[in-house]
């Protein structure tokens, strides 16, 4: 039988269950849009050993869930900001398509769109 789309069964829902509360949201919202698949919170690049959020190894395609922006977070430092830029930029070179997405694009479903688009396309 066909799984339906929107439908994430319980051995999916026990796996999205890592990570923030506003990753695993993204995570329910990935397997229900038909878009799992991907690898959770996984390196990178070795021997820089780049962490992402989600990821589809065989397409290269990344996605970085960044929190609320009010919070303390090293993306939000300097030092973190630019080694983000170096992390994005090495694997753009590399042949990979990163998409971040915010809190509220995680909230409203858009990313969904963005990863959906990115993965057609590779």
């Amino acid at each position: 039988m066909a799984k339906k789309k929107g439908v994430v069964s319980s051995k999916h829902a026990a796996k999205a269950r890592r990570g923030s509360q506003l990753e695993q949201s993204a995570a329910l919202q990935l397997l229900g849009a038909g878009l799992g698949g991907y690898r959770r919170e996984g390196h990178l690049l070795a021997p820089r050993r780049f962490r992402f959020d989600f990821y589809w190894p065989k397409q290269k395609v990344a996605l970085e869930i960044h929190g609320v922006y009010g919070q303390k977070s090293r993306h939000r430092t300097a030092k973190g900001f630019q080694q983000d830029r170096v992390k994005m930029n090495l694997l753009q070179l590399e042949g990979w398509v990163v998409l971040e997405a915010g809190t509220d694009h995680v909230k409203t479903g858009e990313f969904l769109e963005w990863v959906r688009q990115a993965l057609r396309r590779r």
